[in-house]
């Protein structure tokens, strides 16, 4: 989370995300909704990212004779 929230990029991102959907007369309950719902996307996309590196490392790994031939 930390490296998230270091990261200009994802500031880039997330500035306008809660741009458009936070504004001053909305409700807190709404502005916690949209917070919990961008860190579980952010939770989810990383996840899945891990997920698939740790497969493609595994193949890669296994194939890595055939790789090195080539």
């Amino acid at each position: 989370m930390v490296t998230n929230l270091s990261n200009p990029k994802a500031l880039v991102f997330f500035g306008p995300v809660f741009a458009q959907f936070i504004r001053p007369d909305m409700s807190t309950t709404w502005t916690i909704a949209v917070a919990v719902i961008l860190v579980a996307m952010s939770v989810t996309w990383f996840s899945s990212l891990a997920l698939i590196v740790r497969t493609a490392s595994r193949w890669i790994a296994h194939h890595s004779g055939a790789i090195d031939s080539v």
